[in-house]
């Protein structure tokens, strides 16, 4: 068990975050080089932190940012008005469709959301089954402990029936492969959903 994981044992789960901040700092610097770079946070390093699954683009030393968001923030940077402009985006919940309705409900007459979540494109149909709880199970069928459905080809749907006119940006593609391996990023599609005027 690393010294992390013991400080969470022991400290109360409001210090978490804290904890990590303090850990991002100390662990930055050990990672200072040039190789790669992260759009999240702006730092340069030797390279990203490999996941426990392998993945040598995993999370950024400076601020722990996954691949998927360096992505996003790429993304709301150079192709949206983020930062003039009011933008929600979606984060997996157990009542995807309850949450998608609402987000179309809050967002302005024109306004957008960009969603981004795990996908399988060889899945017509999104897998969920509320009935599993267990973490194992979960991260097993999955991909991830706190996931509770793979989304199939169908999302674009599902968004649609909330009212949301639905565009599948592919928008790392665009980027050429060395950019991405320097920013590491995967390649993964973007959902814009706009609420109509």
């Amino acid at each position: 068990m690393n010294t992390v994981a013991v400080l969470k044992a022991i400290l109360p789960r409001k210090y978490h975050p804290v904890l990590r901040q303090w850990f991002n700092r100390l662990r930055a610097p050990l990672y200072h080089g040039d190789k790669v770079f992260c759009p999240c946070c702006g730092g340069r390093f030797r390279a990203f932190l490999r996941t426990a699954s392998g993945d040598p683009n995993g999370l950024c030393p400076g601020c722990t940012s996954a691949s998927r968001h360096r992505l996003l923030q790429l993304y709301l940077e150079n192709r949206t008005r983020l930062f003039q402009d009011d933008l929600r985006v979606l984060e997996h919940v157990p009542d995807d469709r309850k949450a998608i309705s609402e987000m179309y409900r809050v967002l302005r007459p024109g306004g957008l959301a960009v969603v981004q979540v795990p996908l399988d494109d060889g899945r017509a149909e999104t897998y969920e089954d509320p009935e599993v709880t267990d973490p194992a199970e979960r991260a097993k069928l999955f991909g991830q402990a706190d996931h509770v459905r793979v989304y199939g080809r169908d999302l674009t749907s599902r968004l649609g029936e909330a009212g949301f006119h639905v565009t599948v940006e592919r928008y790392a593609e665009e980027l050429t492969p060395l950019q991405r391996e320097r920013m590491g990023i995967r390649i993964e599609p973007l959902f814009v959903c706009r609420k109509g005027t």
